[in-house]
């Protein structure tokens, strides 16, 4: 008989920024002998986490062609066409990105921009 999982689960990967995040909370109160300012700390240092997170993978997988940035067809199942949602590209910009970087490039789209005005260069 298979256990229900719930909705909301915490994988490997995200246990270890909790586990990071447990043991900033934990020194942090022992040193300052306050779980207000300890709480602190650890709010500052998880926003820092995740801000050098969302910098260096600024994006997600696209939810509606599940990153293949393809949908197959209602009745033909075997026909795709480009995802509406993320013009083909499979992937969108995390949430809250451009809120903290603007819509800038990001460093990978920089590169590609950078090469494709080269004289040699790629093409698209």
């Amino acid at each position: 008989m298979p256990i229900a999982r719930s909705a909301c689960t915490i994988n490997d990967h995200d246990m270890g920024w909790v586990i990071i995040l447990a043991v900033v909370f934990l020194v942090g109160t022992m040193r300052t002998h306050s779980a207000d300012t300890g709480a602190i700390i650890t709010g500052i240092v998880g926003f820092s986490m995740w801000l050098a997170s969302a910098w260096l993978t600024p994006f997600r997988r696209c939810n509606t062609c599940e990153g293949t940035g393809r949908q197959t067809g209602l009745m033909s199942t075997w026909a795709h066409r480009q995802c509406p949602s993320c013009g083909g590209s499979g992937r969108h910009r995390r949430y809250n990105v451009t809120t903290f970087f603007g819509n800038n490039l990001t460093r990978g789209e920089a590169r590609a921009e950078k090469a494709r005005s080269r004289r040699i260069r790629p093409r698209p």
